[in-house]
């Protein structure tokens, strides 16, 4: 019998919540140094020789577009709970309702029986005595 859910689901939703903080974390460290790449000439613009600006200019552009990028997958990645909604929602169809109504009907109809067996076991037992 094939599972309703497939198992590799739950191993998707934990990582997706780690791949959140981590790109968390490298988005916060490329803003930090892309932030000293920016003060460093700029306050110390007199001292520093014109190739150490421009290396830091050439620095800061390429750092750019990765912390671009992690924090686009910081923002647009959903949580776990997300997607434990998108595959529930996925899940219940029109289809599987009507299964379940007529399951638990079904189910309900041979409990009530059940229950009318075994009082009427106990009346006849309690006659009998």
């Amino acid at each position: 019998m094939e599972p309703i859910i497939n198992p590799m689901f739950f191993y998707w939703v934990g990582l997706c919540g780690n791949l959140v903080i981590f790109s968390g974390v490298v988005t916060s460290v490329l803003g930090i140094a892309i932030l000293i790449l920016i003060l460093v000439p700029v306050l110390g613009y007199d001292e520093l020789a014109e190739g150490t600006i421009k290396t830091c200019w050439r620095w800061v552009k390429l750092l750019v577009l990765p912390m671009v990028l992690s924090a686009l997958t910081c923002v647009l990645l959903p949580s776990g709970r997300t997607l434990t909604k998108m595959v529930v929602a996925k899940n219940i169809t029109p289809d599987n309702l009507t299964a379940l109504q007529s399951l638990v009907g079904d189910a309900k109809d041979s409990l009530k029986a059940d229950i009318l067996e075994i009082v009427q076991a106990v009346n006849e037992k309690k006659d009998g005595n």
